[in-house]
């Protein structure tokens, strides 16, 4: 945009093998992938692990102890028993909540007992321990594994109203046929959900195609972080430790692993290094389809490695310590504000910007509590040919990334304008606009080369988070503002589709950098309405991102009397009441999206005129509908004092919804 105006924890344990054969999986265009065998199931005649009986109670700490109690949860229409253990009384802070799965023909108690994480909680954290229909968790249907998920969510949703969970900090941890409806659930939920994952002895297949095999031996979907659990005796059918081994690998490849490990906190154990999020590997000596005895304390260490989550819950001043930058989207744990280095040379000194900006106003940021800047920058590369680095641009990038980071933020990095494409095809569109990039094959490859120069010129900054190779593609306009359907009927496939751009860019960062986050927005000013046609790259660290101001005449003050709530025409089908129940279903495509792919989103762009009737409110609605799925930055941060009516950084009603919303963000840096 730019106008010229406590860790939950999800465990599931099962101490059986699979109760029915699965289809062996294949890799992905008939080219075989290096995965597990699925669990086929026992023969007939064959019964659970045996239990590995019960472990003593947790002993409590001073002054607190567990309460446990039995529940029910209707979910899908079933009443779903659990057993609910939690720290009495219940601390001040937002606590991780797991869930932990039993074996077929198991039930929560007994899990309870196999595998005893709360004793390495220290109170820390809020457990349940769900029976299964039937005795066993369906992870080998497809049906099964959905019902599992909504439950999942359910019950997070449920306890994080009646406890307070921390529902950014969720973890999942299971045994054999448990592991397998925990790899499940990783990938139908995504590390947007689901924070990390213990797996012991359970393997990863698809059914009914709910997830493919790359090429490369990985997966579809965005998996969590993973520590994994496996005997080396075990011969158990599906899940020997052979299969342990093509599981891991899956995960290796999904998450672009080195092949180099360093040792771990819990021995044997072995942390994978350079991963997009981390995963862990213990291979036991002479254990077999069993719990091992230091299972508890490795995820308990694992999950708690993982950092505190960030706050929505109470995490206020705690560390984000991510595993990997990854984390800090997928956990939805950046909250922040843009400012606008578009090239302007009638404003400030440098040529970039509106006003001069000091250490000072990125200090306030960081004061006011935000934790990320999302720099919407003029591109590194010149505009028309011949497409040369622009060493001013490349200069106060450098400039503004270094003074985010003494200043303690994460930063990401935006290109609005470059080869082929200046700052007024997004700004004054009535004006002189250069676009040739969606015509012009020599400055889309020029493009592709500005980003991965500034992947490999950024790769070791620790604090960028994030490359977004172009903001608000808007083709769309130049065709006079078509809707999604006509155009994408009309100029898919070609030069004008920034989807082809979109995996040139990711094949060049990826060529430099394996870590980087990139951020990827839609065609139609990266809007909400164009988000189901960005295709999804299969980029394990890809972030999908909005521009949304909607209403735009409200948000943007085109319109006299323009209020909040009110009616607009948002979508060309006349005028509709615009009210946060509109908001809700309006930024529902963005999480459905995101749940649908099992992808990270985020609204990297939004805001309104703090001088509205009714902005505060408009503000609030959005922070409350966004925060719980989706990192985010408001429009914009100015230097202090500049006449913007978009900007946050003066007092002002908006500027304080804001510092409420940014008191529960992790801290940087």
């Amino acid at each position: 945009m730019r106008t010229l105006a406590g860790f939950t924890i999800l465990a599931l344990v099962l101490a059986g093998c699979a109760p029915a054969p699965a289809p062996e999986p294949s890799g992905t265009s008939g080219t075989p992938a290096p995965v597990p065998t699925p669990d086929p199931g026992p023969p007939p005649d064959a019964g659970p692990t045996p239990d590995p009986g019960p472990t003593p109670a947790p002993a409590p700490a001073p002054g607190s102890t567990w309460h446990s109690e039995r529940r029910t949860l209707v979910s899908g229409g079933v009443s779903r028993p659990f057993l609910l253990a939690r720290p009495d009384p219940m601390p001040a802070r937002a606590l991780p909540l797991v869930f932990s799965l039993h074996g077929d023909g198991g039930d929560g108690a007994s899990m309870r007992a196999a595998l005893p994480l709360e004793a390495q909680s220290a109170l820390g954290a809020v457990f349940v321990y769900p029976d299964a229909p039937g005795g066993a968790f369906e992870y080998w249907t497809s049906d099964g594994r959905a019902r599992e998920a909504q439950f999942v969510k359910d019950l997070i949703a449920s306890l994080a109203a009646d406890l307070g969970i921390d529902t950014s900090r969720v973890f999942v941890t299971g045994m054999s046929g448990g592991a397998t409806m925990a790899n499940a659930l990783g990938c139908r939920l995504g590390p947007g959900v689901l924070r990390g994952l213990g797996i012991h002895s359970g393997t990863l297949y698809p059914v009914d195609d709910d997830f493919t095999y790359t090429n490369s031996g990985g997966v579809s979907c965005a998996l969590p972080a993973t520590l994994f659990v496996w005997g080396k005796d075990d011969d158990s059918a599906g899940t020997s430790y052979a299969n342990g081994e093509a599981v891991r690998d899956n995960y290796l490849s999904t998450q672009q692993c080195a092949a180099t490990t360093t040792p771990w906190t819990v021995s044997p154990c072995q942390a994978y290094d350079s991963c997009g999020s981390a995963v862990a590997w213990c291979p036991i000596d002479g254990l077999g389809h069993a719990i091992w005895p230091g299972a508890a304390a490795a995820m308990w260490k694992f999950f708690d490695s993982l950092g505190s989550g960030g706050g929505r819950g109470g995490g206020g001043g705690t560390a984000c310590a991510p595993a990997s930058k990854i984390d800090l989207w997928t956990g939805n744990l950046l909250h922040g504000a843009n400012v606008f280095m578009g090239r302007n040379p009638g404003g400030a000194s440098t040529g970039f910007g509106d006003g001069d900006f000091t250490q000072s106003d990125f200090d306030d940021l960081r004061a006011a509590g935000a934790n990320y800047l999302h720099i919407s920058h003029a591109g590194l590369y010149s505009e028309t040919p011949p497409y040369q680095l622009d060493t001013a641009a490349r200069d106060n990038l450098d400039a503004v990334l270094a003074m985010a980071a003494r200043a303690h933020l994460y930063a990401g990095v935006a290109f609005r304008s470059g080869p082929g494409r200046s700052e007024s095809a997004i700004t004054n569109r009535g004006g002189n606009v250069l676009e040739s990039i969606w015509s012009d094959q020599d400055a889309q490859d020029a493009w592709v080369q500005m980003v991965r120069y500034a992947a490999g010129r950024y790769k070791d900054n620790p604090a960028l988070v994030g490359i977004d190779p172009m903001v608000e593609p808007n083709d769309y306009a130049r065709r006079g503002y078509l809707s999604p359907e006509d155009f994408y009927a009309t100029y898919g496939g070609t030069l004008e589709d920034f989807n082809l751009i979109a995996a040139k860019v990711t094949a060049a960062v990826r060529s430099v950098d394996a870590q980087v986050p990139i951020l990827l927005e839609g065609e139609g000013f990266g809007g909400v309405r164009y988000l189901p046609y960005l295709s999804i790259t299969g980029d394990g660290r890809t972030v999908y991102t909005v521009h949304d101001y909607t209403p735009f005449e409200y948000t943007n003050d085109t319109e006299a009397g323009a209020t909040y709530p009110g009616m607009y025409d948002v979508t060309g089908g006349g005028p509709v009441q615009v009210d946060r129940a509109f908001l809700a279903q309006w930024v529902g495509t963005v999480k459905s999206y995101a749940a649908s792919h099992h992808v990270p989103v985020a609204f990297t762009e939004f805001g309104a005129h703090r001088t509205q009737d009714h902005a505060a409110t408009y503000l609030q609605d959005r922070v409350d509908l966004q925060t719980p799925f989706a990192s985010w930055s408001v429009w914009t941060w100015q230097p202090a004092g500049f006449a913007d009516p978009f900007s946050m950084h003066d007092p002002s009603a908006s500027r304080d919804v804001l510092l409420r919303a940014w008191e529960g963000n992790c801290t940087a840096l």
